[in-house]
């Protein structure tokens, strides 16, 4: 039954799958994703020092962006956030399936893990996003 809170993990079952798909996505940044985003980034000259730095470019629209920096990101009713975050997003090409039940698990694992990924800036993640909803 939907809505109920279920004595044994004292969270209803949609809570539960929200608590596993986080923990997944922490697991997949910190393996997988992490090494994706070593092995496309280049070294660049940094024109005010004239030191080479990390940067990533944005596969739709070009875009060069350096590893480290971040922004304050503009949210969908047009208020900033109150941490900046980085300027660029990984994007999964294909997404991820839905996990709703514990039978979804093996399915968006492999996505996570073995699934394509892209670098974007955000804003290009964002517009994608809508674009796919």
């Amino acid at each position: 039954m939907r809505g109920v809170i279920n004595p044994i993990t004292g969270v209803t079952e949609a809570a539960l799958m929200t608590k596993i798909r986080s923990a997944l996505r922490k697991v997949s940044s910190a393996t997988n994703v992490g090494t994706f985003k070593r092995s496309v980034r280049y070294k660049a000259i940094n024109k005010a020092t004239g030191r080479p730095k990390w940067h990533h470019r944005c596969v739709i629209c070009g875009k060069e962006m350096p590893e480290g920096q971040k922004v304050y990101r503009t949210k969908k009713d047009g208020t900033k956030w109150k941490v900046k975050k980085s300027v660029y997003d990984v994007d999964h090409v294909d997404g991820n399936p839905p996990l709703q039940c514990f039978e979804d698990i093996p399915a968006y694992l492999e996505s996570l893990i073995y699934g394509e990924l892209r670098i974007l800036c955000w804003e290009c993640h964002r517009d994608h996003g809508k674009a796919k909803r």
